[in-house]
């Protein structure tokens, strides 16, 4: 996926952050996060996330469903915050699950995500240099406690200051497996990028299913027939939304 496409994919948050730093900075970090972040689902086992954080793009939708419901809580103004803290607040919620499969190597959940996404956060403000250490600090402490309760098994403290209940919040509503959204009215810019990125998964070179070549992840550029069984058993089961890579993976592990 190229830099405009990774930006054009959060439009709507990206225009709701005020702050021209602030804002820079989130698309820094949109354009240096792994491939990965932008076609899993929420969730590799599909336990804790509703029917719309699953298969393809799952994960970007699940980000910007928290966004829109910390936005939302935000517009109570009940919080207190300044502008710019609830600009980084939206910053938090865009990056929260930007490390969910750490480096991408296992394609599953990481434990430690929200300790690598603060990580991350971190790295690429050194990088940048585009915000405070004040801003980083509490963008970053609203990413490490996201998962409130359920951190603790992976030694992450529970949320405490009210920027990181809020964060905690956001992330456990979009979690809940009854919520719906109407991603089409709410995030035009999906309708737009959704056909670019599925038509880009996989294209075929040949009517052999091993030469099917994947063009996403970490097995970009290779055939099926170089890709590991486990990472095709995975695809095929994960629901993603690519009909003709996972028709050939089929093909292929069935021979």
């Amino acid at each position: 996926m190229t830099k405009e496409e990774r930006i054009h994919l959060f439009t709507t948050e990206l225009n709701s952050i005020k702050n021209k730093s602030i804002k820079e900075f989130a698309i820094e970090l949109l354009i240096n996060a792994d491939d990965y972040f932008f076609v899993v689902p929420a969730s590799s086992s599909g336990k804790y996330h509703p029917a719309y954080a699953a298969g393809n793009m799952g994960l970007i939708r699940h980000t910007k469903a928290v966004v829109y419901f910390l936005t939302e809580m935000l517009r109570s103004e009940l919080f207190g915050f300044t502008s710019d803290q609830n600009d980084c607040l939206i910053v938090a919620a865009m990056a929260h699950d930007i490390k969910k499969q750490g480096d991408g190597s296992g394609n599953r959940t990481v434990g430690e995500h929200p300790k690598l996404a603060a990580e991350y956060v971190r790295r690429i403000n050194i990088k940048s240099n585009l915000i405070s250490v004040e801003y980083v600090d509490f963008i970053c402490s609203a990413i490490e406690t996201h998962m409130g309760q359920w951190g603790k098994r992976n030694g992450l403290r529970k949320p405490e200051t009210p920027s990181e209940k809020l964060v905690h919040l956001a992330d456990l509503i979009a979690s809940r497996k009854t919520v719906n959204i109407d991603f089409t009215q709410l995030f035009p810019e999906l309708n737009l990028t959704h056909s670019t990125i599925t038509e880009s998964v996989a294209v075929p070179v040949n009517t052999e299913p091993g030469d099917f070549v994947c063009t996403f992840g970490k097995h970009k550029g290779k055939p099926i027939k170089e890709i590991p069984i486990e990472y095709l058993n995975w695809a095929i089961h994960a629901n993603i939304n690519q009909t003709e890579f996972i028709e050939a993976a089929k093909k292929y592990c069935n021979k």
